[in-house]
């Protein structure tokens, strides 16, 4: 070449001049290698020794012409050189387009697809060369072969650099000095392969490799390239949506499923496989909304043919020029929210009811006193006594209330049913005006149940308090091995004052903890008692055994009582 016979005539030797990318990749190397902890800085390192290799090969060709020359197919003066170097500057721009889909956070699958490319033409390089040097090559087809390997090589890099400048400047992800000087670096590298190879330039391939490690160089110096990393931003954003314990679901403007997470593959009972490209008709099996009458609200509210109530939250993906790419839809099942509602409903208006009649009772007492028509100090005890009960009733159902909207089923446990059950009713009749006896048979060991102890001290303070106000003259309590309870009364007229049971504030309360923790709730009525028993879940591992309620078999075979003890 002109330029380098040029050079020649100068005085300095062209052996200094290749000097420099040895010294430029080397201090890179060095620079990349303090980052090496950082996961993308691994595949850069991995590209610097590649650079670094290529420059010490140069040199070493440089310095010894013919290295590489034979009698049948190399020019005398180590023209073949390229033969030598290029496979290996080939590998660092194969690892350098890695390192670019790595840094912007491409996903998994693309940088799978791109690692095989780049391992396939950088060994189709290395075996030219190898099938060269052992003769099967002539020195035309061997420059000829890897001249295209470079090619692909530094069209792929091209991708690489549009991808980090467009994600940089574009979506602005981070700062866009690292990128611009990232980029820089690639196109000398691939501009001084190329070059080089075409005019086989010794002069253009050493000022290029210099100027790709400066510029590498200066992107990991002097500015925080490895503490923004899309690690951080964009993958980062991925796992934060694929540990989102709602169901994600990604549908492009064509109404085709793009992606979901996993609780969206466990939401609808498929996979991300299944469901990838496939239309938003297929999501649900059911009669549900379509895509277009989802997305024109922000908030939808779906039922599906099991059931279950799910609400989706549509945010709209739009790109750069405002054009809308798709949806991110995010389904929220709230059927247990509903059902919580709805119990909390019943509730609601059952203690309404109960407040009311209360309320009339204290206000007619109150009447009977001011006419003197009753014993005013049995009516005041009467009207006091129906007023605390008022006061704790309000309290214990709004207790009761926020338990069951803000404890988690099951989350607690209560190791002894019975303990918990003889504390509970030996404070109704502390606090009771109306004493009926009251039995309490439990098994001699403690019964463990899988919920806590306020919601079972509400659920028995509830089914004791009507019990006893109804009893006419007995209360049974009963604990069972199987962590289930019940209460028996020998009200008069048990049908009538439980004809519609779920008016019954006691029977309500009792549903709603049952519901709540995962058990059951039956009633038993005869024209002698009413008998409500209430099943709890036992807790993981027991091995508490099934169980009738005492009560059952002493109505069934009139025998029992023995075991009862009775207080006053």
């Amino acid at each position: 070449m002109i330029v380098e016979e040029t050079f020649r005539m100068s005085g300095l030797p062209l052996a200094m001049w290749s000097v420099l990318p040895v010294v430029a990749t080397a201090v890179l190397t060095g620079l990349v290698w303090r980052r090496r902890a950082h996961p993308a800085a691994r595949l850069l390192l991995g590209a610097s020794v590649a650079m670094l290799l290529g420059s010490l090969l140069h040199l070493v060709v440089v310095l010894v012409p013919g290295l590489i020359a034979d009698s049948t197919n190399a020019n005398a003066d180590g023209g073949d050189w390229p033969l030598l170097v290029f496979p290996v500057t080939a590998i660092a721009g194969g690892l350098w387009l890695l390192f670019a889909l790595q840094y912007t956070g491409r996903g998994q699958s693309v940088f799978r697809v791109v690692a095989a490319g780049v391992i396939g033409l950088t060994g189709a390089a290395v075996g030219t060369v190898g099938l060269y040097l052992g003769g099967v090559f002539t020195q035309p087809l061997a420059t000829d072969l890897v001249a295209l390997v470079l090619l692909a090589v530094s069209m792929l890099a091209a991708v690489g650099v549009f991808v980090l400048v467009g994600v940089s400047v574009g979506q602005n992800a981070f700062p866009s000095r690292e990128p611009l000087f990232f980029a820089g670096g690639a196109v000398a590298l691939a501009a001084g392969m190329n070059v080089a190879a075409s005019f086989e330039s010794t002069l253009a391939y050493t000022s290029m490799l210099t100027g790709a490690g400066v510029l590498f160089s200066r992107a990991v110096a002097r500015t925080s390239a490895f503490e923004t990393l899309p690690a951080a931003q964009v993958v980062g954003r991925d796992q934060v949506i694929e540990e989102m314990t709602d169901a994600v679901v990604v549908v492009d403007r064509d109404g085709q499923i793009r992606d979901l997470n996993a609780a969206a593959e466990e939401l609808f009972e498929t996979t991300r496989n299944a469901l990838a490209g496939a239309p938003f008709a297929e999501l649900l099996v059911t009669s549900c909304p379509t895509l277009e009458e989802i997305t024109a609200d922000s908030l939808t509210r779906v039922e599906t043919a099991d059931g279950r109530i799910l609400v989706v939250r549509t945010d709209r993906i739009v790109g750069e020029r405002a054009g809308e790419l798709g949806y991110l839809l995010v389904w929220s099942d709230i059927t247990d929210q509903q059902l919580r509602e709805q119990r909390l409903t019943v509730l609601n208006r059952v203690l309404v009811r109960t407040l009311g009649e209360q309320i009339r009772e204290i206000r007619d007492d109150a009447a009977r006193i001011t006419t003197e028509e009753a014993d005013r100090q049995a009516t005041a005890d009467q009207v006091w006594t129906t007023a605390s009960s008022l006061i704790g009733l309000v309290a214990d159902a709004r207790t009761l209330e926020r338990r069951l909207t803000t404890d988690q089923p099951q989350a607690d446990r209560c190791e002894d049913l019975t303990a918990e059950v003889r504390d509970v009713v030996e404070s109704e009749l502390r606090a009771g005006h109306r004493t009926p006896s009251v039995t309490v048979d439990a098994p001699p060991e403690p019964v463990a149940a899988a919920i806590s102890v306020p919601l079972v001290r509400a659920l028995m303070g509830n089914l004791l308090t009507d019990a006893i106000q109804q009893a006419d003259e007995r209360v049974v309590v009963e604990i069972l091995p199987t962590a289930a309870m019940a209460v028996t009364d020998d009200r008069p007229n048990p049908a009538a004052t439980t004809e519609h049971e779920y008016d019954d504030l006691s029977i309500t309360i009792a549903r709603l903890v049952a519901d709540r923790v995962g058990g059951t709730v039956a009633i038993d009525i005869t024209n002698q008692r009413r008998q409500t028993t209430v099943r709890l879940p036992t807790p993981a591992g027991s091995e508490q055994t099934s169980a009738q309620p005492a009560s059952d078999q002493d109505h069934q075979d009139g025998t029992g009582g023995d075991r009862d003890r009775d207080r006053d």
